[in-house]
């Protein structure tokens, strides 16, 4: 006993750090109104009402023997000596103890006022709890104090009047606890009709609607406020938007990949409030760097910048020419020997012929040679683009697929066959379809490269015997040329003709081409979103490894075309 003390006349345990309440009864000879008012602070001394679900009871009979307009020191009727029989030995005997300490002295903590109304048609009351929530995660929850009325005799009383005057009560208490404690107190507001709190338990306050044994006091009233949902049994975790919550949220997340925001909201409200949930998930699932691996989409390749005049300009053939490299291909001599051979590509960058021509090597003399050759065939040349190396090789990453095909197929070929075998190629080429002529309704026409060659139709074939068969009744021989006039007649339609070519170039070819320019390296999915120094993408290599196995780089710098776009950019590897 000597360990217990009164301070403001409750009892303190300055060992365990604890105020107890014992409920004791004055012995008295007749019940009275006035025995029953001096009852109320004589069971025990509750100057903070932490023990308002047993005194309220009290207070409500004492208002019901007022109303039966009896004298102070009047004995009470039978029937009301009982009911108080009954008040009185649920109240006698009962004791507690709970924590002096109610609130833990962090400046870095976070403390939350908790304010609980509620009212019947007897009484209406109010409850405040403190929460606690430390820089280490640790929460704490303690009843702090609480009030009680019973509702007002002079009219006829509603439960939303009372509900109001609970309200009121308890703002008025909220501020006089705020303004007293020096404590600076979150400013949050809920209210538990709305969808935060569906279905609430064990409130202290609905113990006014009920009389409650000493025996069945629930404990949870002292720790506990009344924000439990339904979906959990216990109080959960009380986190801010700090970095505790965020570490929270990227744990329950990395331990449950695949699933998005809401879902992780649902699993942390099971454990955890946290307030501005929903947007501090959405911000971890976005900045989760193996989701974004998977759900990241590639940056938009810029429209292509202007073609050349000299793509889209009518001129002669070669007037405008490209050239590049090609090889090496391997050849076999007659000597049984091997060497190797090289095939400088020339194209005409207005009606995309192709010219090919065989190199002995790389050197300066030989891709002169090569040259002398072309302009001996086809003309001089207006002007010349290359790539500007020193031998004009084609460089490996941007080798045409036709160009790699074609080296795999003349492997160990003579030469004489070699020069055979890239003639029909050329052929070939030259005859693909540039674009198509009429609409769908017409006949399927196309304008093809060769259309300069007039009646001649370039390609490999087999000569026969049977190509010129004079016995075939459908055999007609080409007219021949008999008068000048004929000659010129023959000249102008071929000029005619040679003009409708043009005209179909300029009209159907230029136009798909530039329909194709603005097409090009478009997706479906992709981000609008420009590079930017420091961002880490993705090396899509087209390769047969997953997305999740792609190599990762980050862009050191971002290199501008002539036009303002950015097509390239400088990156750094792990390797």
């Amino acid at each position: 006993k000597d360990k217990e003390i009164k301070v403001l006349g409750l009892s303190w345990n300055s060992i365990d750090d604890t105020l107890s309440f014992t409920c004791t009864e004055k012995t008295q000879k007749k019940i009275s109104k006035r025995t029953v008012l001096s009852q109320i602070n004589g069971f025990c001394f509750d100057p903070l009402g932490l023990l308002t679900p047993l005194i309220v009871p009290v207070k409500v009979f004492l208002q019901y023997i007022h109303k039966m307009k009896l004298g102070w020191d009047m004995p009470l009727p039978d029937e009301a000596s009982q009911q108080w029989n009954s008040i009185r030995s649920n109240i006698i005997g009962f004791s507690k103890s709970i924590p002096r300490k109610a609130l833990e002295k962090d400046w870095k903590a976070e403390y939350i006022l908790s304010i609980f109304v509620d009212s019947s048609k007897r009484a209406y009351a109010c409850s405040l709890y403190v929460t606690t929530a430390t820089e280490h995660g640790k929460v704490d929850t303690q009843l702090f104090t609480a009030k009680s009325k019973v509702a007002p005799l002079k009219k006829e009383q509603t439960i939303p009047r009372l509900e109001l005057l609970s309200i009121f009560l308890g703002l008025g208490v909220a501020e006089s606890t705020i303004s007293k404690s020096g404590v600076k107190f979150a400013s949050k507001a809920h209210n538990k009709a709305g969808t935060e709190y569906p279905y609430i338990r064990c409130n202290p306050e609905q113990a006014l609607q009920r009389r409650i044994r000493q025996r069945r006091y629930p404990e949870k009233v002292w720790k506990d406020p009344a924000c439990r949902c339904a979906q959990g049994r216990s109080q959960p975790n009380v986190y801010t938007s700090t970095k505790h919550s965020r570490s929270e949220n990227r744990r329950e997340y990395t331990q449950k990949h695949g699933r998005g925001s809401n879902q992780l909201v649902c699993e942390l409200r099971h454990r955890f409030w946290i307030p501005k949930e929903k947007a501090l998930c959405k911000k971890t699932v976005r900045n989760c760097v193996t989701c974004k691996k998977f759900n990241s989409a590639p940056f938009i390749y810029p429209d292509m910048g202007p073609l050349p005049k000299e793509r889209v300009t009518q001129a002669p053939p070669f007037s405008h020419t490209g050239i590049d490299y090609m090889g090496p291909i391997a050849i076999r001599l007659t000597s049984g020997e091997d060497e190797k051979r090289h095939v400088a590509l020339y194209k005409c960058l207005v009606t995309r012929l192709v010219h090919l021509e065989v190199a002995a090597d790389l050197s300066a003399k030989s891709f002169l040679l090569t040259f002398k050759r072309f302009i001996a065939r086809r003309g001089v040349p207006q002007k010349i683009i290359s790539d500007n190396g020193t031998n004009f090789r084609l460089s490996e990453s941007i080798r045409p697929i036709i160009c790699k095909r074609m080296k795999e197929k003349m492997r160990k070929l003579s030469s004489e066959l070699l020069h055979t075998t890239l003639c029909e190629i050329e052929s070939i080429v030259n005859s693909r379809p540039l674009t198509s002529i009429g609409d769908q309704d017409s006949p399927c026409q196309f304008l093809r490269v060769d259309f300069i060659y007039k009646d001649v139709r370039l390609g490999s074939t087999q000569l026969t015997s049977s190509d010129n068969d004079e016995d075939d009744p459908d055999y007609r021989t080409t007219p021949e040329l008999s008068s000048q006039k004929e000659a010129r007649i023959a000249f102008s339609e071929t000029e005619k003709l040679t003009k409708k070519f043009w005209t179909i170039w300029k009209h159907d070819y230029l136009l798909e081409l530039r329909d194709r320019h603005h097409l090009f390296e478009r997706r479906k999915k992709s981000t609008n979103r420009d590079p930017q120094v420091g961002d880490i993408v993705l090396l899509d290599q087209e390769s047969q490894l997953s997305r999740c196995q792609w190599p990762m780089a980050v862009i050191l710098e971002l290199i501008t075309s002539r036009d303002g776009e950015i097509r390239s950019v400088i990156l750094r590897t792990s390797t």
